[in-house]
């Protein structure tokens, strides 16, 4: 059932995006806190170094571990600063949804700075590509880019977890716990 949730909501953000030309129109419906940036003079001076310090950057935070950021604005990696800049959050019962919109003016100077980004191929997406680096899922079209992170809830990764170490025959492991103590004691 969750899985079906997780399924719609991604087919309406990419639905959204295949009919979208401006990067505020690709926020999911499901976003529970957005945050615009539309001062462009700021934007065009802020490093990315100083940009993904911030908490609600962490969708971008691996590009650091290979020095391609290092120095770079953001101007530098060819965004469009006639858009907005848009980061979005939103949470459901089993998984968080949180990402960011742009417009790019650039596209080869985009990945020339964010290069851990590999291209998948995908049918039928009306002319969008689609792009994947680690968890994050990149996607392009006529000069506006979503890039979207779907994380499972830590209530998920428990049942899932649990459910693995019954299945293999394990004791509840607070059990355990207990009858350690007793012969502690």
């Amino acid at each position: 059932m969750q899985l079906k949730k997780i399924i719609f909501l991604s087919f309406i953000s990419i639905s959204t995006f295949l009919s979208a030309q401006k990067s505020e129109t690709l926020i999911p419906k499901d976003a529970v806190t957005v945050f615009s940036i539309n001062n462009i003079n700021l934007l065009q001076k802020i490093s990315i170094d100083e940009l993904i310090s911030y908490e609600f950057m962490e969708e971008i935070h691996q590009e650091l571990f290979d020095g391609s950021t290092s120095g770079k604005t953001l101007k530098d990696a060819g965004l469009d600063f006639d858009q907005r800049f848009n980061v979005f959050y939103g949470k459901l019962d089993k998984c968080e949804l949180s990402g960011f919109t742009f417009g790019i003016k650039n596209k080869e100077q985009m990945f020339s700075v964010f290069d851990d980004f590999e291209v998948i191929s995908y049918p039928n997406l009306n002319g969008a590509q689609v792009y994947q680096s680690f968890f994050n899922n990149l996607i392009v079209k006529n000069g506006a880019a979503l890039l979207i992170r779907v994380e499972p809830s830590m209530e998920l990764i428990d049942q899932v977890t649990d459910s693995i170490w019954y299945a293999r025959g394990n004791e509840n492991p607070y059990d355990y716990y207990e009858e350690v103590n007793e012969d502690v004691l």
